[in-house]
């Protein structure tokens, strides 16, 4: 009895979320598996602005695989967040800072730091900013990730699902093009975002959620499988950009090879000597983050480690049979 009550609980949910999103691009920004819904105007996204309001279907682009906005516009928010706190702690001289669940400290700075007039300090802490920005806002989305696919629940099957961290490093390198726009005088941040992810689409060949539900059609067997009532799939994507970029998820018959598609600039991990500053990142809180302490067999998870981590759950990954792209 329980489990039919559960059973019914998510179809309710499922039902009332397609009733406020309807048939456009969604509304409630949520998340969605790679082969579900499709938003029909891929390049007219719902605006940067409140997760109840601006939600976006999953998007298919002939050259940079599928992107689901909403983790663009997820991620997008955490790498605000995480700039402001590190250019405020920068522009303060103080020796740490916690955003989004990673803490950077130790932080040292570059000699006559202190003598520098605040217009000289300003533009440095912009700079090391946009690039703290970047690598929080991504690197917290890998526990998000590690929440459903360690914890299980009715996400499990959007865990590492083949589009969520490149989405997630699109998010993060948009919110700080736009950050950095802002700061040259152009616009507001939060507002400048839509209009570069709605270029992204466009120059990445977007096409229609009916060509989408095609190419969609033709992975099942491959990229997923039926069940009855959440597509179990088959994929996992586990590029942190440990090469230097983050590679989505090549699609048969429908993208290049991975690497022709488009490649996107990986977030730095290592912060041991960036413009002069030094300083150490590590995970201060988040979803299963103590099972990947005892997993990495660690008292603290620095971001240096995620390379490791991410093999772990790759091998947790081919223990269930799951093709995986890293």
């Amino acid at each position: 009895m329980k489990d039919l009550k559960r059973v019914l609980m998510v179809v309710f949910v499922i039902a009332g979320l397609s009733f406020i999103s309807g048939t456009a691009n969604a509304g409630v920004e949520w998340g969605h598996t790679p082969h579900g819904h499709f938003a029909n105007n891929a390049t007219n996204l719902n605006a940067f602005g409140l997760p109840a309001f601006d939600g976006n279907y999953i998007i298919y682009t002939a050259k940079a695989g599928i992107i689901d906005p909403d983790h663009v516009w997820g991620s997008g928010r955490k790498t605000f967040a995480a700039y402001k706190s590190a250019y405020s702690a920068l522009m303060d001289g103080k020796s740490e800072f916690t955003s989004n669940g990673i803490k950077a400290r130790n932080i040292t700075y570059p000699s006559g730091w202190a003598s520098m007039s605040d217009e000289q300090k300003k533009s440095i802490a912009q700079e090391l900013a946009l690039k703290l920005g970047k690598t929080i806002g991504f690197h917290c989305e890998i526990y998000h990730e590690l929440q459903t696919f360690w914890g299980g629940g009715i996400d499990y099957e959007s865990s590492f699902s083949c589009e969520d961290l490149y989405s997630d490093a699109l998010g993060a390198e948009l919110a700080m093009q736009a950050q950095k726009m802002e700061n040259e005088g152009n616009g507001k941040a939060t507002s400048n975002i839509t209009p570069l992810a709605n270029q992204f689409m466009k120059d990445n060949g977007a096409v229609s959620a009916k060509r989408a539900k095609e190419v969609s059609d033709s992975l099942k067997g491959t990229f997923w499988r039926s069940r009855m009532i959440q597509k179990a799939h088959m994929v996992r994507h586990l590029d942190i950009g440990v090469d230097g970029f983050v590679d989505n998820t090549a699609i048969p018959n429908f993208t290049p090879d991975r690497m022709s598609m488009t490649r996107l600039e990986a977030p730095l991990m290592d912060y041991s000597n960036v413009d002069g500053f030094s300083m150490e990142l590590v995970v201060s809180s988040g979803k299963q983050l103590g099972k990947a302490k005892k997993r990495l067999d660690v008292k603290e998870i620095r971001i240096l480690d995620h390379p490791r981590l991410m093999q772990i759950v790759k091998q947790d990954c081919i223990k269930k049979k799951y093709t995986v792209v890293d």
